[in-house]
């Protein structure tokens, strides 16, 4: 059900989800708070598109909150009256416009927040209290976007929701914000096979290296792209002590996690890895033979280099190519002489000291 490309699988899982909210969330035509609360500090202009927050045309609610969004930190008198309508869910695309990205209300009023900026985050915080499941995902997105550290510990208490569209939009968040007090929490929720996938992104996203152990546990999932997911964490995780668990994930039947494995490998860049390489480039098989040339380059070390430079007289031409390419992009090499291994000897010869240890 979840894509593993980041874009994709977001895409989807918001669309899914949003149509369960919409089915379950009342539409709020305009704000609770009464009009003779919006503070005498408004400017004209800023008072009039508050005041047009509380027409019954859900298309000039949403046209109003769009301005607002536009005077970004003059407009902070509007937050209040902005974060009635994060549960308005009126859908009114623009006329005349083929395909828009923010048909709903609560789309533009969630940019209008953002673009407010810091003044947002107390407001947006209060929301997340809400009874309705609506406002609390937004308020959730909100904060992620806006990316005060503040909205961390709210977040971690919202991964408890009873909605799961609340989770997942609190798990995106925290992701956002890319902060270790949330590992602990997202590692006790790997339990949920439905949010599973996308748990193990977010914490590849925050690096925190203390997830490693429990992360490790997961490449035993009967789910292949479970252990893609887990595998692309350990690599953006960045730890040297995650290249045991992948060189194992090379056995793996499906291609896929062993792609995965050697992108990984390379991206941590480890020379430990560089043996478990040559046995995958041994194997003939060209995906992952391919990428383990290019993991090599991204070791960089003088020994991966002259592993490349030995392939440089491989009978397979496409296996010629990509490592005379991998030498050319070794940090320190700056040059290219193209399949000549003998010329690359010579460099390497004048040149191991710039290399990697």
């Amino acid at each position: 059900m979840l894509y593993y490309i980041d874009m994709k699988r977001t895409k989807f899982i918001f669309i899914f989800f949003t149509a369960i909210s919409l089915t379950q969330s009342a539409v709020y035509a305009q704000p609770e708070i009464t009009q003779e609360k919006i503070p005498l500090t408004a400017s004209p202009a800023l008072r009039k598109q508050i005041e047009k927050l509380y027409s019954q045309n859900p298309l000039e609610r949403k046209r109003a909150a769009a301005k607002i969004g536009e005077l970004s930190k003059e407009a902070q008198d509007a937050i209040p009256f902005l974060i009635e309508l994060l549960g308005d869910s009126s859908y009114c695309p623009e006329p005349g416009v083929i395909y828009e990205h923010t048909p709903l209300v609560y789309e533009t009023v969630n940019w209008a927040l953002i673009q407010i900026g810091t003044p947002s985050v107390k407001p947006l915080i209060n929301a997340l209290t809400s009874s309705v499941s609506l406002i609390r995902t937004n308020a959730a997105y909100c904060l992620g976007r806006i990316k005060d550290r503040r909205a961390v510990e709210p977040l971690i208490k919202l991964l408890n929701d009873g909605d799961s569209w609340v989770r997942w939009q609190a798990i995106r968040a925290l992701a956002e914000l890319k902060d270790r007090r949330a590992t602990e929490p997202l590692l006790k929720l790997l339990n949920d096979e439905q949010l599973r996938t996308e748990i193990i992104h977010v914490l590849g996203q925050i690096g925190d290296a203390s997830a490693i152990d429990t992360l490790s546990f997961y490449l035993k999932d009967k789910n292949a792209e479970v252990r893609i997911a887990v595998i692309s964490a350990l690599g953006n995780i960045g730890h040297k002590s995650a290249v045991p668990f992948l060189i194992n994930a090379l056995s793996d039947k499906d291609s896929g996690v062993k792609c995965q494995a050697i992108s990984s490998l390379g991206k941590i860049g480890d020379a430990s890895a560089i043996d478990a390489l040559v046995s995958v480039i041994n194997s003939g098989q060209k995906e992952p033979t391919y990428r383990s040339i290019d993991a090599l380059r991204q070791i960089g070390n003088k020994k991966a280099a002259e592993i490349l430079i030995a392939l440089l007289d491989d009978k397979d031409a496409n296996i010629r190519k990509n490592a005379s390419w991998a030498l050319h992009g070794i940090r320190g090499a700056g040059v290219s002489f193209g399949e000549d291994s003998a010329r690359w000897k010579a460099w390497l010869n004048e040149n191991q000291g710039k290399l990697k240890k």
